[in-house]
């Protein structure tokens, strides 16, 4: 079951540890009979798909997504874009900055053709979103949610692409966070609810970012195994 705790910092050792628990509240005989894809929101969470993917024989994969910041704080993240160039902003900040939606259109267009167009031949290639996720039962899964943007941007973005079915999995989740998906997801699986959320890596004993050669080592490892089965 679920754990509702704020008795200590740490709540994993590694992601290794966070997939592993993560792996044991999920429906793991359903996911199989359905034929589930998992698709992970960030660099960082493609171990946490890969290893889920993989213990479940289901595939996996990565939606690129980058955030849009404000003019005045470089730091600050006011919406973001995905790789099928949807975008979610958040209103509050977008009001208070007096930003204009041609402004957050316009970084938006620039983060897609500078940054995911990138990504994408860099880890994938030839791809199609569309075509992986259509009439499919999607997982979304990331090793924690901080102000829902990113995951946010990713359910718009499932959505539009025509998948079945939403679904979320984090090891670690807001409270405020976790309520406001519950209306655009279909489930949402985690392993603990904070109601005073820091960030992603204090929870974490051990985190760190996700390099360029692990993503392409995972990503070429999945293939390989595809490869495989044909």
């Amino acid at each position: 079951m679920p754990q509702n705790s704020n008795s200590k910092r740490y709540k994993f050792e590694t992601r290794f540890e966070a997939s592993l628990q993560l792996l044991d509240i999920l429906p793991a005989e359903r996911m199989k009979e359905e034929n589930w894809f998992i698709l992970a929101t960030s660099k960082n969470a493609l171990p946490i798909a890969a290893f889920l993917a993989n213990r479940l024989e289901l595939d996996f994969d990565i939606i690129f997504i980058e955030p849009i910041f404000a003019p005045s704080n470089p730091e600050c993240a006011i919406g973001m874009v995905s790789e099928s160039e949807d975008i979610v902003s958040h209103a509050e900040l977008v009001d208070s900055f007096e930003i204009t939606m041609d402004y957050i259109y316009g970084e938006a267009h620039r983060r897609y053709e500078e940054d995911i167009i990138s990504d994408i031949y860099t880890y994938k290639g030839t791809y199609n979103l569309k075509e992986k996720i259509k009439n499919r039962e999607v997982l979304l899964v990331d090793d924690g949610c901080e102000s829902g943007l990113t995951m946010f941007t990713a359910i718009k973005s499932l959505i539009n692409n025509q998948a079945k079915s939403v679904k979320i999995a984090v090891p670690i989740i807001p409270r405020e966070v976790y309520r406001s998906f519950l209306p655009k997801t279909d489930e949402i699986y985690y392993v603990h609810i904070i109601d005073d959320f820091i960030e992603t890596s204090f929870y974490y004993k051990e985190y760190n970012e996700v390099t360029q050669e692990s993503v392409k080592e995972i990503l070429n490892n999945r293939e390989n195994r595809e490869k495989e089965k044909m």
